[in-house]
């Protein structure tokens, strides 16, 4: 279902009228086909790996890295509290939808295809 339901995005995407510029509208395509792609693979039960359960423990690393390099331009006074907050709100918003992600896949139990 969750493939169809990518399928249908792809297709809008197209489709819908928008103000939405170009490279705006071409960058969430591409997210959204990666995100198709990943759960294709994941879905295939001949696959001994599950792609899906990799990516989210490399992006969670990869949000540490950000985090880090976030409290180091703050603390250089290289940027205002209130721009550190907004940033670490988002960080707090991805890590969450990360950790979701990962709770989901078939390697924890999840099945990524519904």
């Amino acid at each position: 279902m969750r493939l169809e339901g990518i399928d249908e995005v792809l297709k809008a995407l197209d489709t819908l009228p928008t103000r939405c510029e170009p490279a705006a509208r071409a960058a969430i395509g591409r997210w959204h086909a990666d995100r198709r792609e990943l759960l294709a693979v994941t879905a295939d039960e001949s696959n001994q790996e599950d792609p899906v359960a990799e990516a989210s423990r490399l992006q969670l690393e990869l949000i540490d890295v950000e985090r880090a390099s976030i409290a180091r331009a703050y603390a250089d006074k290289r940027l205002t509290d209130e721009a550190r907050r907004r940033i670490e709100r988002e960080l707090d918003l991805e890590e969450a939808r990360v950790r979701h992600a990962l709770a989901s896949t078939s390697l924890e139990g999840g099945d990524p295809a519904d």
